[in-house]
């Protein structure tokens, strides 16, 4: 995904949250979570990714799935890294977030709750 992309997607999201009435501090963090599990997808399983974003009620489902086997990894906390606080954010923001493996890769999770956000 380039650049260019990774910023419609997030003005999609916004779109689409606006569409759904969400407050705006639930979309700040529905579009940072999908943005590192975007980055994460290309930075770490090198493959194509698909997003899927689903609504119902409070809760907002983000799901990005990959082609690498390879399970998410939270690195050990270093404030001197340079990298690697992406999943750390998504732990923080998300009322939950895990993963799935699937046949070929993986499906990376998190959901929101936008009463809680």
């Amino acid at each position: 995904m380039k650049p260019a992309q990774l910023v419609g997607l997030r003005v999609q999201l916004r779109h689409l949250a606006s569409l759904w009435a969400l407050p705006e501090d639930c979309v700040d963090a529905l579009v940072m979570i999908v943005n590192e599990l975007v980055c994460n997808a290309i930075d770490h399983a090198r493959t194509m990714c698909e997003v899927t974003v689903r609504h119902s009620r409070t809760l907002v489902r983000v799901l990005v799935t990959d082609d690498s086997p390879l399970p998410p990894r939270i690195p050990p906390h270093d404030v001197t890294a340079p990298r690697g606080r992406g999943l750390q954010m998504v732990r923080a923001l998300a009322s939950r977030w895990g993963w799935t493996a699937r046949h070929h890769g993986k499906t990376v999770w998190a959901v929101v709750n936008c009463s809680e956000a």
